[in-house]
């Protein structure tokens, strides 16, 4: 398996929880969406301009597809938008796609199976995930929020997204629990995540 970029392991996450079946409502999306800003930020593929605007940066490196159709529709657009623009702005057809490359990617990954089977309305699709690396991702998170230092950014996206969409408690203890939100406290004057924060305003 390959190392998972923030966004990935967030799905891959996600995925276990509904037992692998792709569902599209707005929670879902717009943390995925969030998560792939965050990626093109960090990565440098989308620069903050004036007033929080996002435009583009370097070109899009060829190892993240699932990012293009993203990173395309932030860069083409007219004018420039900051993130909650952004995120208000993208069409359901686009966060479709940006979810099916996603699965496509954790399968390529290793890190999921796709398993087409009949049913009374036709075909359904669900994404078996690969439960050795939703315990690698846990426990990557476990020993970086309990360990002394500063958190990467990674780690705290990843786990201020599953905060907010109610995952972290599946997966971690209240103690635990409890000492993550306080290092996510120390995590929040960081750059990348107050712009993660944005992002996630547009569903609360």
């Amino acid at each position: 398996m390959v190392p998972l970029s923030v966004t990935q392991e967030y799905l891959l996450l996600a995925l276990e929880k509904s037992k692998g079946k792709i569902a599209f409502h707005d929670e879902e999306e717009i943390f995925i969406a969030a998560g792939g800003i965050i990626e093109l930020v960090s990565g440098g593929y989308i620069v903050r301009a004036d007033k929080g605007k996002l435009v583009q940066g370097k070109a899009l490196e060829k190892d993240l597809p699932y990012l293009r159709p993203l990173c395309s529709n932030i860069t083409t657009q007219q004018k420039s938008k900051d993130v909650g623009e952004t995120i208000e702005g993208l069409v359901s057809s686009l966060l479709k796609e940006l979810k099916h490359l996603l699965c496509h990617s954790l399968v390529e990954a290793g890190c999921a199976k796709e398993i087409t089977k009949e049913g009374l309305f036709g075909k359904k699709k669900r994404y078996q995930v690969n439960l050795s690396a939703v315990d690698a991702t846990i426990a990557k998170l476990r020993g970086e929020f309990l360990k002394d230092g500063p958190l990467s950014t990674s780690a705290a996206s990843l786990v201020l997204m599953m905060e907010e969409s109610n995952l972290l408690g599946r997966y971690f203890s209240k103690y635990e629990t409890k000492r993550f939100k306080k290092r996510l406290k120390e995590a929040r004057a960081s750059e990348v995540n107050e712009l993660l924060e944005e992002a996630l305003e547009e569903y609360a």
